[in-house]
C-alpha cells in the first residue's frame, strides 16, 4: 500500500470513528457522554490533519471527484448526527425541566391554583391566539388587554408599521410548555414561563416561531409580560423552579 493509500485509509477510519462516538454520545445520557463529546473536536482535528497531508502528498492540488465525494458525504453524515444528538439531548434535559416544573406547580397549586399545569397551559395558548388575533386586526387596544408594560409599547408599534391588510393566521395545534413559575411574594404576583411552539401563516409566508413567553397576572387574568426567543431565553430553563423572580428581570 502506498503513501496516498496509507492516509487514505488513516482518514476513513477517522471518519468511521467521529461518526461511532457521535452515535455513543447520541445513546448515552448527558453524564456519562460528556467525555465522548470533548474527544469529538479531537477527532475532527486528526480528520483535518490526515486530509491536510493528503493533499500536501498530492502537491497541493484538490484529491480526485470520487475522494471528494466521500469526504463530502462523510462530512455531511458527521455533521447531521452531530445536530440529531444534540437535538436528543437538549429534548431529553426539556422534558425533565418541564416533568420538574409540573409537579412542583401541582404542590404551588393547592395555595394558587392559577399556577396549576392545565390551567398555565390553557392561558398561554388563549393568549397566544389573541395576540396573533389582534396584530392581525391591527387592534392595539386589543392588545393592551393582553399585555403589559414595554413589550405592549413595543406590539403597538408593530401593528401600526405593519403593511395594511397583513393576514395573520394560526396553523394548527398551539404546543406549550410549562418550564418556570414563581409563586406570589409580598412585593408581586406569582409569574409562569412557558415556552410556545406554533406555526404562523403571515401574508401566506409560512413562520415557526419557538418563544419563551412570561406570563403575570392583571385583575385576576394572566397577560404577557415577556416574549424572548428560543436561543435568548434558553436561561429560563436553568432558572431555580419557584424561586422570586431576579431583580430587574421581566
Amino acid at each position: 500500500m502506498g503513501g496516498e493509500e496509507r492516509l487514505l485509509f488513516r482518514l476513513a477510519l477517522a471518519v468511521a470513528g467521529l461518526l461511532v462516538m457521535l452515535a455513543s454520545a447520541a445513546s448515552g445520557s448527558y453524564g456519562r457522554a460528556r467525555p465522548i463529546w470533548l474527544a469529538v473536536p479531537i477527532g475532527l482535528v486528526v480528520i483535518l490533519v490526515i486530509y491536510g497531508r493528503l493533499i500536501g502528498r498530492r502537491g497541493g492540488t484538490a484529491p480526485t471527484s470520487a475522494v471528494s465525494e466521500v469526504a463530502k458525504r462523510a462530512a455531511g453524515r458527521g455533521r447531521r448526527a452531530s445536530r440529531r444528538a444534540l437535538a436528543r439531548l437538549r429534548g431529553r434535559r426539556r422534558r425533565e425541566r418541564v416533568r420538574q416544573v409540573e409537579l412542583a406547580a401541582i404542590e404551588a397549586a393547592k395555595d394558587d391554583d392559577l399556577l396549576a399545569p392545565e390551567r398555565v397551559h390553557t392561558a398561554a395558548e388563549s393568549l397566544f391566539r389573541l395576540v396573533q388575533l389582534a396584530r392581525g386586526e391591527r387592534d392595539p387596544g386589543r392588545l393592551a388587554t393582553l399585555m403589559d408594560g414595554g413589550l405592549l409599547t413595543e406590539w403597538e408599534r408593530r401593528v401600526v408599521d405593519a403593511p395594511p391588510g397583513e393576514r395573520v393566521e394560526v396553523v394548527g395545534q398551539v404546543e406549550v410548555e410549562y418550564v418556570g413559575f414563581t409563586a406570589a411574594s409580598a412585593d408581586e404576583g406569582p409569574r409562569a414561563v412557558v415556552l410556545i411552539d406554533a406555526e404562523l401563516l403571515i401574508d401566506g409566508e409560512a413562520r415557526a416561531p419557538c418563544e419563551f413567553w412570561t406570563l403575570g397576572l392583571r385583575g385576576g387574568l394572566w397577560t404577557v409580560l415577556a416574549i424572548e426567543g428560543h436561543r435568548e431565553g434558553s436561561h429560563q430553563l436553568r432558572e431555580p423552579i419557584g424561586a422570586a423572580p431576579a431583580p430587574g428581570r421581566a
